[in-house]
């Protein structure tokens, strides 16, 4: 059945696809690419695509069960609908205002914190250095550009991943399912919440450092 092959082999190739792009992005040039580069850039994609995993399994495993040939059409639409949106979010979303641009409200509710938890966190950069000291060079002025536009992507995927979570809990509510409504709500917040205020916090600090390279160019000079 149609409904069914795209409700369960879908979500997991789309998974599969995002684990391979965190490979291909950590693996960098091909001509610097040696068995260590590529052991060291199997971490993150691993450790991704077993969190969008976690994700997505009970979601799915969920619709399976109470979809019907009937609903199964509005219900996944609707979760493609989301999907749409967050890669639609116009470039005035990611400019950091008020309180935001110094970082401090979102390092007060423990972001800095989380982010030992998340790919790329210090610890699994520790570890991706021990197996290739090449594989993910220090921040430079020259590479902050890149790194800020990933912060952007990586936000877009995780507000990509709450929206297409919203019809999945608003048909749990219809059905009275209230445990999976809650569950929804509560991991939402790990997977994707903290996640979004990590990257806005990155961009302040990203903005703080280039505020001081200017400052010390400028200090230089004269």
């Amino acid at each position: 059945m149609v409904s069914s092959a795209v409700v369960q082999f879908v979500p997991a190739g789309l998974c599969a696809i995002a684990a391979g792009l965190i490979y291909r992005q950590s693996l960098g040039s091909e001509a610097a690419s040696g068995w260590r580069r590529h052991a060291a850039a199997s971490i993150p994609a691993i450790y991704t695509l077993v969190l969008l995993l976690v994700w997505v399994l009970p979601i799915q495993l969920f619709l399976v069960s109470t979809l019907d040939a009937e609903t199964w059409l509005p219900v996944v639409s609707l979760t493609v609908l989301g999907l749409v949106l967050a890669a639609c979010l116009p470039a005035g979303y990611f400019r950091l205002r008020g309180t935001e641009a110094h970082g401090r409200v979102y390092a007060s509710l423990g972001v800095r914190r989380f982010r030992s938890l998340v790919t790329y966190g210090d610890p699994m950069i520790r570890l991706m250095r021990q197996v290739d000291p090449d594989c993910r060079p220090h921040l430079k002025s020259s590479t902050l550009a890149e790194r800020e536009a990933s912060t952007r992507r990586t936000e877009k995927i995780h507000w990509g991943l709450l929206l297409s979570s919203v019809p999945a809990a608003v048909w749990a509510a219809l059905l009275q399912e209230s445990w999976f409504t809650v569950y929804l709500l509560a991991a939402n917040v790990p997977m994707n919440v903290y996640p979004i205020m990590l990257q806005r916090y990155t961009r302040a600090r990203f903005a703080h450092l280039r505020r001081r390279t200017v400052r010390g160019s400028t200090g230089a000079t004269e």
